[in-house]
């Protein structure tokens, strides 16, 4: 089984619908394999490069969470990183290990940094934003097993202390290329 060529089929799909297509063609063992095996820049291309694929991106993300935890958690991390916010559509089945699971603190950080600071505009799909992060952070601070680490009762503090600079960049570098096919530029010729 060569992951790395079998990540590169999977990047080379344009889109991330093609790429969960893809994904569901391969074995669980191979799929788990490639999620895993993702870094930061191509986990940022699957989750933030939203024009008309929110859905589709919600879809991609259950079944992430049925092949690999750890690759969803990346996943939603990066998709928290995003200037709107956590990715929505239609259902919020993406949301619910959020409402149910503990979830790691780097992913806690991310929604925190989204609740203050994502352009999420009261109303419409702002307001969707505000009940599905009110939603989980209920989970969070009330049920989850970690409550105490979350809510800086623990031994360890959670740091919401800026990005490394080389995070930043690459995160940008990232955007930029999103924003580059979003708008035509780049694109390669018909």
């Amino acid at each position: 089984m060569d992951i790395e060529r079998k990540k590169m089929d999977f990047m080379a799909n344009s889109r991330v619908e093609e790429r969960h297509q893809y994904l569901k063609s391969l074995p669980v063992s191979e799929a788990k394999a490639v999620l895993e095996a993702l870094d930061e820049f191509e986990v940022t291309l699957n989750v933030n490069d939203r024009v008309f694929q929110e859905a589709y991106i919600a879809d991609y993300l259950v079944d992430v969470w049925e092949i690999s935890k750890n690759a969803f958690w990346a996943h939603i991390k990066n998709a928290c990183e995003h200037e709107n916010g956590m990715v929505l559509a239609d259902h919020d089945n993406h949301i619910d290990p959020l409402r149910n699971e503990d979830i790691p603190t780097e992913v806690w950080r991310g929604l925190l940094w989204t609740l203050t600071k994502a352009k999420t505009k009261w109303g419409g799909y702002g307001e969707c934003m505000r009940d599905v992060l009110a939603s989980i952070i209920y989970f969070q601070t009330e049920q989850a097993l970690d409550l105490p680490m979350k809510c800086g009762r623990g031994k360890k503090r959670v740091n919401l202390t800026p990005r490394s600079p080389e995070h930043v960049e690459r995160t940008s570098q990232a955007h930029i290329g999103i924003q580059a096919r979003s708008s035509g530029y780049g694109a390669e010729p018909a």
